[in-house]
């Protein structure tokens, strides 16, 4: 089975992949609620987030509205961002992200574009880019991904750079994801390594650290047009005041959504 490249790519922006989206005209709207949790083994506080979104399938693509809520430093902040995933020519569609918030948890901004297009004989290829703004400090970061289709397997390579002051640091990570049935269903496992910016770790500014990370998610239906989506990652950190000092976090999150 070689599932459809636009229907089902991996177009993420900070994690939230399409496939929470609807997928059909016939149950064209989706609302989702979830739960993430990133715990440290020392220096910092848990992190806890609940997030709330609205999905919606049109004729010229899909978007969505979502509500991001977090309780940390004994500060609370909420973070909205719209979502949008216009098609743009046969095989080709980009992902939009605008997102605000008042507090200092989530940026104040952030911005995001990608351009997907297929590429013929199972692959697909893509360009982008994000920019983060806290109160003291911003980065913009450049990124793409070069995927390939297997039968039910999707490969996905997605690189970052980001240029500063300082110099240009690079990051890469690689998922494999094997779908059951549909691309509703399947099962990921991902790896990745390098220099990036961590804006969810020291707020309110942007830090580059080196970080390796591993993870497993899943997405199935336990009944008709509701989804449960759980996902689990242990990353090796470096903590930005002691270089060359490491700090473990386990990353969960599980989510729950419906179709109408």
């Amino acid at each position: 089975m070689l599932l459809p490249l636009a229907g089902i790519a991996n177009a993420e922006i900070d994690g939230q992949s399409l496939s929470t989206s609807p997928t059909t005209l016939a149950t064209p709207n989706s609302l989702q609620i979830g739960y993430a949790l990133d715990s440290y083994s020392d220096y910092f506080e848990d992190n806890p987030i609940l997030s709330l979104q609205y999905g919606r399938l049109t004729s010229w693509g899909s978007m969505s509205l979502r509500l991001n809520a977090a309780d940390r430093y004994q500060s609370q902040d909420t973070q909205y961002e719209v979502d949008a995933y216009p098609r743009l020519w046969e095989g080709g569609y980009a992902e939009l992200n605008i997102g605000v918030s008042s507090g200092h948890l989530f940026p104040h901004d952030r911005q995001g574009a990608e351009i997907f297009s297929t590429l013929g004989n199972g692959y697909e290829g893509s360009l982008g880019v994000r920019h983060l703004a806290f109160t003291n400090s911003s980065v913009t970061m450049y990124t793409g991904s070069f995927s390939k289709y297997v039968g039910d397997y999707l490969f996905t390579f997605r690189p970052y750079i980001t240029p500063s002051n300082v110099g240009t640091s690079m990051s890469a990570g690689i998922k494999l994801t094997r779908y059951f049935e549909d691309a509703d269903r399947y099962l990921r496992f991902s790896v990745s390594t390098g220099k990036s910016p961590e804006e969810r770790t020291y707020p309110p500014n942007v830090v580059t650290v080196r970080s390796q990370s591993f993870g497993i998610a899943a997405q199935w239906s336990p009944k008709q047009a509701t989804f449960v989506s759980p996902s689990f990652s242990h990353d090796r950190q470096e903590v930005s005041f002691k270089p060359g000092t490491y700090v473990g976090i386990d990353k969960v999150s599980f989510t729950v959504s419906h179709r109408f």
